[in-house]
């Protein structure tokens, strides 16, 4: 039996069906020139965008009004699973004559949990539950699709839920469900702490499949599935003599940002001030951040040494290393004091209150969580590889960038502040139907060096 030889950009291609109200489908591979699919890790929802090129008036005899569910299932050859993505189609746009008798469109889809979240509200407490148990109940009640609502729902919608340490009680009056997760997010502690961060840094993201509630620091801490190598297209190995794969080649290497002082000092990387007000006890605290004293209480990607100055963004002697001032400060509501309900100037109220029993805790760890975060966009990159349904958001890849320079030993020790582990923040899966060819881009971040910067001179 012969063996089928696959290419780096191969894919293959299930079905791209379209859906109307009445189940009644239409399948538009015909007339597909491309479509795109886009994850991102602070967007929460997957979006696609498929363009049209249609000679057989298919907005005529299958009219597109905005009700319609696009269902695409594909997968790359040499991995076994299938994806299957359901997009709600919401837009149609770049609707124009193509030829004498054809034009070009193209349909924009969104989760169905988009939909959803804009048409509901919560309006429900959550008493005495942990964060992950409200997350839960948040996705069930008011964003899972259901067919009654649908039509065409994916079917074992998973949710991946990292576990919360303390208990909430919360009033949501009217949120939308995304907006009242993202409170929950704010508010959560993770139950099983990382040795090296303190920052409760959760945020609920959209993958093809499921929903995940994690932490960002669960995300950094988690091996690489993958490395890639930006190299000209006849090389064949490594420094270390290991064979590079063709779904293992950048083709194209964009660096959208490489630090940002300016934006740094505006969002208090270097340093803020966190004033908690106590509206019960009437107590008013300010907590101070200062990047070059507590970096080594936050996680990254590169594992920071306990000396200061190895891998940071700034050395001992930089001029931004001062707790002398702050550039931001963050106001927050929260409940001082350690035993909140046993509290004396609580005399006479009723300490059986959940909210109560349940005091805000936030701001006894914010500044680990605003630093944590703002220092993901200091270095960004976006790379272009191979088609690959196996890659998600989310996810640790290791970058093997070689720099332009006739200078190989220059090239070599800086080259050591850029390689390897880098967290994908956003993705998209493209498949252009008229040259074959399947592709995905990742955008990657990192934010701290690979070596000490004392070490590359």
């Amino acid at each position: 039996m012969p063996v089928t030889e696959y290419k780096a950009n191969d894919i293959e291609l299930d079905s791209v069906l379209l859906y109307n109200s009445k189940r009644n489908f239409v399948d538009i591979n015909d007339v597909m020139v491309e479509f795109s699919i886009y994850h991102d890790l602070f967007k929460k929802v997957t979006l696609c965008d498929v363009f049209i090129n249609d000679a057989n008036a298919m907005v005529d005899t299958f009219p597109i009004v905005g009700d319609e569910t696009l269902v695409i299932v594909f997968r790359t050859p040499t991995f076994e699973k299938r994806l299957k993505y359901v997009f709600r189609i919401y837009k149609i746009s770049e609707r124009e004559a193509v030829e004498q008798r054809s034009e070009g469109y193209v349909l924009h889809g969104c989760s169905q949990e988009s939909i959803a979240d804009l048409r509901k509200s919560v309006n429900r407490s959550y008493v005495d539950l942990k964060g992950h148990e409200i997350v839960e109940g948040i996705y069930n009640d008011f964003l899972r699709p259901t067919e009654e609502e649908f039509g065409i729902v994916k079917d074992n919608i998973s949710l991946n839920l990292q576990e919360t340490l303390q208990n909430h009680s919360i009033v949501f009056p009217g949120e939308k469900p995304f907006s009242a997760i993202d409170y929950v997010c704010y508010e959560a502690f993770p139950e099983v702490q990382t040795q090296e961060s303190q920052a409760p840094n959760f945020i609920f993201f959209q993958r093809e499949d499921g929903w995940y509630f994690n932490t960002i620091d669960s995300l950094i801490e988690a091996d690489p599935v993958e490395d890639f190598f930006y190299a000209p297209a006849n090389a064949e190995e490594t420094s270390k003599t290991e064979k590079i794969h063709d779904h293992q080649k950048i083709s194209t290497m964009d660096i959208i940002s490489q630090l940002d002082t300016i934006d740094n000092l505006k969002n208090g990387l270097y340093a803020h001030k966190i004033e908690t007000i106590d509206p019960i006890l009437k107590r008013f605290t300010t907590d101070t951040f200062v990047y070059s004293q507590e970096m080594n209480e936050i996680a990254h990607l590169e594992k920071a040494k306990k000396d200061f100055g190895s891998e940071f963004l700034i050395t001992e002697d930089s001029f931004f290393n001062s707790d002398s001032d702050t550039s931001k400060s963050y106001y927050t509501i929260g409940h001082i004091g350690e035993n909140y309900s046993a509290q004396t100037t609580l005399s006479g109220a009723d300490v059986t209150d959940p909210q109560i029993r349940n005091p805000r805790r936030m701001h006894e760890r914010l500044k680990y969580n605003i630093a944590s975060r703002f220092q993901l966009s200091n270095i960004e990159v976006s790379v272009t590889v191979p088609g690959n349904s196996d890659l998600h958001v989310g996810q640790i890849v290791n970058l093997h960038v070689p720099l332009a320079t006739e200078n190989a030993d220059f090239a070599k020790r800086l080259k050591m502040l850029w390689d390897k582990k880098f967290l994908v923040t956003a993705l998209r899966h493209t498949y252009q139907k008229n040259d074959n060819v399947f592709f995905t881009v990742l955008e990657c971040v990192k934010d701290t060096y690979a070596k000490k910067t004392i070490e590359v001179k």
